[in-house]
């Protein structure tokens, strides 16, 4: 545990002076702008370099409410804009490896009350490990519905073994070679601390796709006494 939170320490450095040097980066990029008017062959190369660097400062930002300091306060979140977040966070690995997924209404309209930095990296790891298991079949969904007060989130691929069901949230357990087994823990144990559980199923009312299934809901505990 040590270990990770210096992990966290030097990602909140490096992404300090990521934003310094992409403040650096745009100046420049906009010095030569002037050039590439008047010369095709630089107009392309400019054009080039502004797109890569669009896209990379792209990619920066969302990593940004994965940081708890930088997101403490409480803020309505819903499920529609964490579908949104997803997609763009996924939209590359979506499309390479040709997984749909998608959301019901039920869920774009339900509405968290909690701190960005910890209900998002919640989904985010859950769908990331769906797309490794989701290699070894060929129809590959995710999805995210809501049922009975609770949200489900759903893959096509291999379901848990049974046995695994309450094992995948221990510290250090991973299914995957070289897992680390920490993501699903750290879910587990971030949820509670807003007021809500997370647990897997095979249970065929929540499982409908016939892979993994998790099930989060609110805990018997009053979120706003947390």
């Amino acid at each position: 545990m040590h270990e990770l939170s210096q992990l966290g320490m030097a990602i909140e450095i490096i992404d300090h002076q990521f934003n310094v040097l992409y403040a650096e980066i745009d100046q420049a990029i906009r010095f030569f702008k002037q050039f590439s008017d008047d010369n095709p062959k630089i107009k392309y190369n400019y054009r080039q370099l502004r797109q890569a660097f669009d896209h990379l400062e792209t990619n920066h930002q969302l990593l940004t409410p994965l940081y708890r300091t930088s997101r403490r306060t409480r803020v309505e979140i819903t499920g529609a804009e964490i579908r949104e977040y997803l997609e763009k966070f996924f939209y590359t690995r979506f499309k390479r490896h040709r997984i749909k997924f998608n959301t019901d209404s039920k869920f774009d309209n339900y509405v968290f009350f909690t701190f960005e930095s910890v209900i998002k990296p919640v989904f985010v790891n859950i769908i990331n490990n769906a797309m490794y298991w989701l290699t070894s079949v060929n129809d590959r969904q995710i999805t995210i519905r809501m049922q009975d007060g609770k949200i489900r989130i759903l893959n096509s691929g291999p379901k848990i073994d049974d046995v695994y069901l309450e094992d995948i949230f221990t510290l250090f357990f991973s299914r995957r070679p070289g897992g680390r087994g920490i993501g699903l823990y750290l879910a587990k144990t971030n949820l509670h601390t807003i007021g809500y559980e997370i647990y897997a199923t095979n249970d065929r009312a929540f499982n409908k796709l016939g892979g993994a299934c998790f099930v989060i809901e609110p805990n018997v505990r009053d979120e706003n006494d947390l």
